[in-house]
């Protein structure tokens, strides 16, 4: 039996399909369509190597994040994080659930770390700190279902960009 791991042969596979698509894309002269997004992103998923699946934070790091987010979020997401009207007046969209999760799966935590730590809170932004940030965050993947691990999630923006948001468990 071979020692190839499953994981291994979804990434050369994906790596196989991101080339086909992207010569078909270049063959084309840009006047067919253009590739799926959800190809794009699970591509985008594999490549990056780690995904909120595999235990990024840790319970006590969750339960940190969901104080804070009752003192920094919760006036415009709401208590169950399904969102609200913003204290600016616009609408804050959901923090947990399939919204959510079709707003940021096949990107990095670490977009979803600069839209927090750049824009929020919206009336007063670049003023949570780092570390109450990603607290926060562990909260969010907690609610969201993503699996608790042994390590908090770093406030590290380059470790954050190897993990990637995803919808359901790869293979």
């Amino acid at each position: 039996m071979s020692s190839i791991t499953p994981r291994l042969v979804y990434l050369c596979s994906a790596l196989a399909l991101g080339s086909v698509l992207v010569a078909a894309d270049r063959s084309s002269a840009h006047s067919g369509p253009r590739p799926n997004i959800d190809v794009v992103r699970a591509l985008a998923t594999v490549q990056a190597g780690r995904s909120v699946w595999d235990s990024v934070y840790s319970d006590a790091q969750a339960k940190r994040g969901d104080s804070l987010y009752h003192v920094t979020c919760n006036k415009c997401h709401g208590d169950t994080l399904g969102g609200g009207t913003a204290t600016t007046g616009e609408d804050s969209p959901p923090l947990a659930g399939a919204t959510f999760l079709g707003n940021w799966y096949g990107v990095s935590v670490a977009e979803l770390y600069d839209k927090i730590r750049n824009g929020m809170p919206p009336d007063n932004p670049k003023t949570i700190d780092p570390q109450v940030v990603v607290d926060v965050m562990a909260f969010l993947l907690n609610k969201n279902g993503f699996p608790a691990g042994a390590a908090d999630l770093p406030n590290d923006v380059p470790k954050l960009k190897e993990i990637m948001i995803e919808k359901a468990k790869s293979p």
